[in-house]
């Protein structure tokens, strides 16, 4: 096998191998000599001129080769195989932990294997002390500050106005008292989808970019033209500045029912050029100071990208819900954190061989449909974001989850 590999290479490893040879060529030729130096030695006998003058030309390649995949048993450890030797399990230890880590599974197989009754072992209290007390979602339920485990009630917060959200999240109070305060600022305004406004032209659109840029963070969703968005083209984007406060910005939307007579593009819409400048949308998607937030960016990313739209920084609510429960459905979350739940596309656009596509729903229901996008991951992300910092997650969101949407988007 050394010698077959040898002669193959390996590219991910830097073994060069023979060029030209492959694994079914190298298993024939092992086989026929016996060896790869009795090989390299008849080289002159092999028929093939390619193949005899690569492994003649290559010989030297070849042995390096077989020297870096061939595994080598003398090394010295510095110490005797019996140091390495697996100690005997504290079945107590151990269950303390997995308890505190809330591996369920585990510890009843644990306590199996060792003839232990897990629920006479407390869980590791000094791991435990990492967990936030609970908080109260938009039903005012308590639910508990993990995956799991016991659960401290907390008193209703009374909800604040709108001018007082900012305060509640910006506040000096503990990670546990953001997190009630960030729920309540969430929800501290009913979710109205007849409230969102309609941006059919650019001094409206002037008075949104404004305010964003003030605020320093702004929601943002697209309404794209196909689901896959290596292919489609953006019909609207929906921004979100406060809970209740969104907007949809049609792009693309058309007239007609989708037959011979309709599909020309409507007035009562901004467009894509004049939206998109740099002192509009293109402005404010590339402003590293004003943070994007949205459920699921990665898409949104790649859509933009395909029009030359940068778009950072950026917060993601899915991936805070998948850091913090492994949860990440959008309606899900709506209805578990703000006991809401979002319009189906169904409802706007029908079903079956009479649905409509989003870019021809009349505008009053693609703005109910496509600003609340934008408004609920507003709201999720005050409710979320505290959670991070209560629950120690801050860490694997801001280094490992973050980082990677922009990575996968490029690849994509």
């Amino acid at each position: 096998m050394v010698d077959v590999q040898a002669l193959v290479g390996d590219t991910s490893d830097n073994v060069p191998g023979v060029p030209g040879i492959g694994v079914k060529t190298a298993s024939q030729l092992i086989t026929e000599y016996g060896d790869l130096e009795t090989l390299l030695a008849r080289a002159e006998e092999i028929k093939q001129p390619k193949r005899r003058e690569a492994l003649i030309g290559f010989a030297e390649q070849a042995r390096l080769s077989k020297r870096l995949v061939q595994l080598d048993h003398g090394v010295d450890t510095g110490s005797a195989l019996a140091t390495h030797r697996l100690p005997a399990i504290d079945p107590q230890r151990l269950i303390g932990f997995l308890k505190a880590m809330e591996f369920t599974t585990i510890t009843k197989r644990v306590g199996e294997a060792f003839s232990v009754d897990p629920a006479t072992i407390e869980a590791d209290a000094k791991l435990k002390s990492a967990k936030a007390p609970a908080w109260t979602g938009a039903t005012g339920e308590a639910m508990p500050a993990g995956s799991g485990g016991s659960a401290v009630s907390a008193e209703p917060q009374q909800q604040p106005s709108l001018p007082d959200i900012a305060p509640a999240i910006a506040g000096d109070g503990s990670p546990a008292t953001r997190v009630t305060q960030g729920s309540a600022a969430a929800n501290a305004v009913p979710i109205d989808p007849k409230a969102y406004e309609t941006v059919t032209d650019l001094k409206r659109l002037d008075a949104w970019v404004k305010e964003a840029r003030a605020l320093g963070r702004v929601a943002v969703a697209a309404q794209m033209s196909v689901a896959d968005p290596m292919r489609a083209e953006i019909v609207g984007m929906a921004l979100a500045t406060a809970p209740g406060k969104a907007a949809y910005i049609p792009l693309a939307h058309k007239s007609g029912d989708g037959d011979l007579l309709g599909g020309g593009l409507i007035k009562e819409q901004v467009a894509f050029r004049g939206a998109f400048a740099e002192e509009r949308l293109g402005g404010i998607f590339a402003d590293e100071s004003i943070l994007k937030i949205g459920h699921d960016v990665k898409p949104l990313l790649v859509l933009l990208a395909r029009h030359g739209v940068a778009l950072a920084p950026i917060d993601d609510t899915m991936l805070f819900a998948y850091a913090l429960d492994g949860e990440n459905s959008f309606k899900m979350l709506a209805e578990k954190w703000l006991g809401y739940t979002p319009i189906d596309f169904k409802d706007i656009a029908g079903s079956g061989r009479a649905a409509l596509t989003i870019d021809r729903v009349p505008l009053d229901r693609a703005t109910e449909f496509s600003a609340e996008d934008a408004d609920v991951a507003l709201r999720l992300w005050l409710t979320l974001k505290p959670r991070l910092v209560a629950e120690r997650m801050v860490n694997l969101y801001e280094t490992l989850e973050r980082p990677l949407v922009p990575v996968l988007a490029r690849m994509e």
